[in-house]
């Protein structure tokens, strides 16, 4: 019982880590990233900031529905979805649907992407509740292998610490919104 106890209290310690510093959440985030475990991921990004994708995306599914199609729809929620579905999912679930939609692509284009651990690099405050934590990432992708520093900024929400979504990641949905009318202006 005490084994039973204390391994409940390392995994509920493990569980809420992440939320206690900057460097843990940011972290904790590159790496479920990088092993596209969005689910996760999405557990650490900050709640406004995920209301705000779900907007870009809810956009999209319905201008997509406007114009008679569904792929990207169908794409994030299965064959059967309706655009109902998309429009009253969570936050949280577009976002993990869209990130398995955009790494399906990756997929798709046959780009064997490998990510090696991260490494924390430091850390930048601008106040008590806004802390930028810098990371080298590195990736393989084929024979090359690159790396950069990444900026997670973090802000702190009561006692726990979230990451503000990236730039990148709300870029996807305006890359999507410029393909859908490339499409929608081709004859």
């Amino acid at each position: 019982m005490r084994r039973a106890i204390c391994a409940l209290c390392v995994t509920l310690w493990a569980a809420t880590a992440y939320a206690a510093d900057p460097q843990a959440a940011a972290m904790d985030y590159i790496t479920a990233l990088s092993q596209q475990d969005f689910a996760h991921a999405v557990k650490l990004i900050r709640a406004s900031d995920l209301v705000e994708y779900k907007k870009t995306f809810d956009e999209l599914f319905s201008a997509e529905a406007a114009a008679g199609k569904k792929d990207l729809l169908v794409a994030a929620f299965g064959p059967d979805a309706k655009l109902s579905d998309a429009l009253n999912a969570k936050p949280d679930e577009v976002f993990i649907a869209t990130m398995n939609v955009v790494m399906g692509a990756v997929k798709t284009a046959n780009m064997k992407l490998a990510v090696e651990p991260a490494k924390y690099l430091g850390k930048v405050s601008e106040d008590a509740h806004l802390v930028h934590v810098l990371v080298r990432t590195y990736a393989k992708l084929g024979d090359s292998v690159t790396s950069r520093v990444e900026v997670v900024t973090t802000v702190a929400e009561g006692s726990d610490w979230k990451v503000v979504l990236p730039d990148q990641l709300k870029a996807i949905g305006q890359v999507m919104r410029r393909q859908m009318a490339l499409r929608a202006a081709k004859p």
